[in-house]
């Protein structure tokens, strides 16, 4: 309750109506010598009040001490939280910086014929964002990306990149065709079947069970969240997939409301790193079709 109303704030902080510039004011003047002067005064009449046996006066101002109480717990928990995304977008951004800096390396490194680019973008993606999401979470997460690809003008294949355990210290890469039949292969084929450039959520085991297909049929999905981003990117088609899976409950948000909030702060900038590697890429091949 207290992270939605958290994240809900947030996202309106920069309202400037009355009622949001009213709480600007207090939040700005709820500092711990305001708490301290507040609770001091109210334990002086307190407890004048208790000795006079005023009763109605005295449980109205308890009321109001333990009003008090709530009210600045309830600011720490939001300063807490403010700190920590500030903290956590410092981290994504040291990440991008150093993601990006080996990026162009790479591309410095590697002439101008600019194949492999994506690729490389990827390696460095799937293991800057496991270790992001390892920091942020504290739990084990899979996190792959595919690239879609068309062979002449029916059949398509996909390259996947991915990251899947601490145990790992690089990434692996398997190629396969993009063909979906039920209970017969991974689910994010179906995504690059259907083609369509979107986000999915399943914010529960639940729902990964029930729509994740497996070449075994009496498996269960280890995943508890799953999260999927696909891009088009000046195609027709699919040009790649980010999708990450939770390996335990709620690491991503309890909601699929929190689920959205962490997308935006979290993934949604290494969507636009893959994004540029992808158009580099392009550009330099001269080619801004899949092949």
């Amino acid at each position: 309750m207290g992270n939605r109303l958290y994240n809900w704030l947030n996202r309106n902080s920069n309202r400037e109506t009355a009622f949001f510039v009213g709480l600007k004011f207090l939040y700005k003047i709820s500092t711990e010598l305001i708490h301290s002067i507040c609770v001091l005064i109210l334990t002086m009449i307190i407890s004048d009040l208790y000795s006079k046996t005023d009763w109605k006066m005295f449980w109205v101002c308890l009321g109001i001490l333990i009003f008090i109480e709530i009210y600045f717990n309830f600011v720490n928990g939001f300063r807490k939280y403010n700190y920590q995304i500030r903290r956590n977008s410092n981290a994504i951004l040291d990440e991008i910086v150093v993601a990006t800096t080996a990026l162009d390396d790479y591309i410095n490194a590697n002439g101008d014929s600019g194949k492999g680019i994506f690729e490389y973008a990827s390696n460095l993606a799937t293991a800057s964002l496991y270790d992001l999401l390892k920091q942020v979470t504290g739990c084990e997460t899979r996190i792959s990306v595919i690239q879609q690809f068309r062979e002449g003008t029916r059949r398509r294949k996909c390259i996947m990149i991915s990251r899947k355990s601490r145990k790992r210290t690089s990434s692996s890469k398997r190629e396969l065709i993009v063909d979906y039949i039920e209970k017969k292969n991974y689910y994010f084929l179906k995504i690059l079947k259907d083609n369509k450039d979107i986000y999915i959520f399943f914010d529960t085991k639940t729902e990964v069970d029930k729509n994740f297909f497996w070449k075994n049929n009496k498996k269960r999905s280890d995943i508890f969240q799953y999260v999927g981003i696909a891009e088009k990117v000046k195609t027709d088609d699919i040009a790649f997939l980010l999708q990450i899976d939770a390996m335990e409950k709620n690491a991503f948000g309890k909601s699929k409301e929190e689920l959205s909030v962490f997308l935006d702060k979290y993934i949604y900038p290494y969507i636009q790193f893959l994004k540029h590697a992808y158009n580099i890429e392009r550009t330099m091949r001269k080619d801004d079709e899949n092949e």
